[in-house]
Protein backbone atom coordinates (compact mmCIF):
# COMPACT_ATOMS: atom_id res chain seq x y z
CA UNK A 1 0.00 0.00 0.00
CA UNK A 2 1.61 3.26 -1.01
CA UNK A 3 1.91 5.48 1.53
CA UNK A 4 -0.03 8.79 1.90
CA UNK A 5 -3.73 9.90 1.10
CA UNK A 6 -5.78 7.44 -0.77
CA UNK A 7 -7.58 9.72 -3.52
CA UNK A 8 -10.75 8.28 -5.23
CA UNK A 9 -11.21 9.07 -8.99
CA UNK A 10 -13.51 11.81 -8.55
CA UNK A 11 -11.59 13.69 -6.36
CA UNK A 12 -8.33 12.75 -8.63
CA UNK A 13 -10.53 14.06 -11.83
CA UNK A 14 -11.32 16.99 -9.70
CA UNK A 15 -7.87 17.67 -8.96
CA UNK A 16 -6.84 17.13 -12.87
CA UNK A 17 -9.73 20.25 -13.85
CA UNK A 18 -8.57 22.33 -10.96
CA UNK A 19 -5.30 21.92 -12.00
CA UNK A 20 -6.24 22.36 -15.91
CA UNK A 21 -8.21 26.05 -15.17
CA UNK A 22 -5.42 27.70 -13.20
CA UNK A 23 -3.59 26.78 -15.94
CA UNK A 24 -5.84 27.93 -18.97
CA UNK A 25 -6.47 31.45 -16.76
CA UNK A 26 -2.58 32.10 -16.80
CA UNK A 27 -2.41 31.71 -20.06
CA UNK A 28 -5.15 33.98 -20.42
CA UNK A 29 -3.27 36.52 -18.17
CA UNK A 30 -0.43 36.34 -19.28
CA UNK A 31 -1.18 36.49 -23.46
CA UNK A 32 0.53 39.83 -24.87
CA UNK A 33 -1.87 41.61 -26.94
CA UNK A 34 -2.23 44.98 -28.18
CA UNK A 35 -5.48 46.30 -26.65
CA UNK A 36 -7.61 48.44 -29.04
CA UNK A 37 -9.48 51.00 -27.52
CA UNK A 38 -10.19 54.16 -27.59
CA UNK A 39 -12.23 57.06 -25.72
CA UNK A 40 -12.92 60.41 -27.35
CA UNK A 41 -11.21 63.53 -25.88
CA UNK A 42 -14.29 65.67 -26.14
CA UNK A 43 -16.78 63.09 -25.54
CA UNK A 44 -17.82 60.01 -24.00
CA UNK A 45 -17.29 58.24 -27.45
CA UNK A 46 -16.07 54.68 -27.19
CA UNK A 47 -14.35 52.55 -29.92
CA UNK A 48 -12.54 49.31 -29.70
CA UNK A 49 -11.68 46.26 -31.28
CA UNK A 50 -12.42 42.96 -29.96
CA UNK A 51 -11.12 39.54 -31.28
CA UNK A 52 -14.56 36.61 -31.49
CA UNK A 53 -14.07 32.82 -31.33
CA UNK A 54 -12.58 31.76 -34.66
CA UNK A 55 -10.85 34.41 -34.77
CA UNK A 56 -13.40 37.18 -36.26
CA UNK A 57 -12.96 40.48 -35.61
CA UNK A 58 -15.72 42.96 -34.32
CA UNK A 59 -15.29 46.91 -34.07
CA UNK A 60 -17.73 48.43 -30.99
CA UNK A 61 -18.57 51.60 -30.82
CA UNK A 62 -20.50 53.39 -27.91
CA UNK A 63 -21.49 56.82 -28.10
CA UNK A 64 -22.34 59.42 -25.38
CA UNK A 65 -25.90 58.95 -25.85
CA UNK A 66 -25.70 54.96 -24.91
CA UNK A 67 -25.89 53.52 -28.09
CA UNK A 68 -23.52 50.53 -29.11
CA UNK A 69 -23.12 49.58 -32.60
CA UNK A 70 -21.16 47.06 -33.59
CA UNK A 71 -19.34 46.20 -36.99
CA UNK A 72 -18.20 42.59 -38.17
CA UNK A 73 -14.80 42.94 -40.12
CA UNK A 74 -15.66 41.44 -43.62
CA UNK A 75 -11.95 41.08 -44.80
CA UNK A 76 -10.12 38.67 -42.43
CA UNK A 77 -7.03 39.70 -44.24
CA UNK A 78 -7.52 43.04 -42.67
CA UNK A 79 -4.59 43.93 -40.78
CA UNK A 80 -4.41 44.67 -37.30
CA UNK A 81 -1.84 48.10 -37.97
CA UNK A 82 -4.81 48.99 -40.55
CA UNK A 83 -7.97 48.66 -38.42
CA UNK A 84 -5.61 50.33 -35.48
CA UNK A 85 -5.08 53.48 -37.69
CA UNK A 86 -8.92 53.69 -38.72
CA UNK A 87 -10.05 53.73 -34.86
CA UNK A 88 -7.50 56.16 -33.87
CA UNK A 89 -8.44 58.34 -37.17
CA UNK A 90 -12.35 58.19 -36.29
CA UNK A 91 -12.23 58.87 -32.62
CA UNK A 92 -10.82 62.15 -33.28
CA UNK A 93 -13.51 62.83 -35.60
CA UNK A 94 -16.69 64.83 -34.55
CA UNK A 95 -19.27 61.70 -35.50
CA UNK A 96 -17.34 58.95 -34.31
CA UNK A 97 -19.08 56.02 -36.03
CA UNK A 98 -18.98 58.22 -39.39
CA UNK A 99 -15.58 58.86 -38.66
CA UNK A 100 -14.42 55.24 -38.18
CA UNK A 101 -16.59 53.83 -40.91
CA UNK A 102 -14.93 56.57 -43.28
CA UNK A 103 -11.32 55.90 -42.44
CA UNK A 104 -12.13 52.09 -42.79
CA UNK A 105 -13.65 52.71 -46.43
CA UNK A 106 -10.32 54.86 -47.01
CA UNK A 107 -8.37 51.63 -46.16
CA UNK A 108 -10.31 49.20 -48.16
CA UNK A 109 -11.65 47.61 -45.27
CA UNK A 110 -15.35 46.13 -45.91
CA UNK A 111 -17.37 45.88 -42.71
CA UNK A 112 -21.08 45.26 -41.98
CA UNK A 113 -23.78 45.73 -39.09
CA UNK A 114 -24.30 43.35 -36.44
CA UNK A 115 -26.67 44.73 -35.14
Amino acid sequence: MPCGKVVTQLEDRRAKYCLFVQKLFYRLRNKVEKIMSYHAKNSSDFVGLRVLFGGRKQIVCDNESGHRVLLNICDPAASDVQIDEALKEGINSRNVLGGVMLALQTRNISVDFAN
